[in-house]
């Protein structure tokens, strides 16, 4: 059965010369593409969401895949179905543990030249699960209308 699973990424957007100040979405989305495509997804759009350009990073960002996923029988399509969206959560979580140990190593050789002292970075990204069906206009105006500020990637 053909899917088409979709991530929204909230980051934090920050200027570019203060990197390390923020959580670029376009990085998470290029750790969630690398991660599906060793599960065997297509990716079919990856894109930043930024209106116009800034010296800012974007504070969000969009990828699409094709996904193939194998089936047996009716009986079965319950189980995968459940299989593939704990798939694409552990991928989202995955994703968000990658970026920051990248984060982190880049930023300690960074206090290391500059002998500054070196406080890890914690983010605690938020992974929501969300309908399918919806479209990414639909998820973009349900997350600016929610409470959450904090980074969140929404699977839909």
């Amino acid at each position: 059965m053909k899917k088409n699973p979709k991530f929204y990424i909230w980051g934090r957007a920050t200027h570019v010369g203060q990197c390390y100040e923020g959580l670029c979405a376009t990085t998470i989305a290029s750790f969630i593409e690398q991660l599906m495509k060793e599960k065997g997804a297509v990716p079919v759009e990856l894109c930043d969401l930024k209106p116009e350009y800034n010296v800012q990073t974007p504070s969000d960002a969009y990828v699409s895949f094709e996904y193939e996923q194998n089936g047996e029988s009716a009986s079965e399509n319950g189980c995968q179905e459940e299989a593939y969206e704990n798939m694409l959560e552990e991928t989202a979580a995955q994703a968000c543990k990658k970026m920051l140990d990248m984060l982190n190593t880049r930023r300690e050789e960074y206090c290391r030249l500059c002998n500054i002292k070196y406080v890890p970075y914690s983010y605690d990204v938020k992974i929501i699960k969300k309908d399918d069906s919806m479209t990414l206009g639909e998820v973009r105006e349900w997350f600016r209308l929610s409470a959450i500020k904090d980074p969140a990637i929404i699977v839909f």
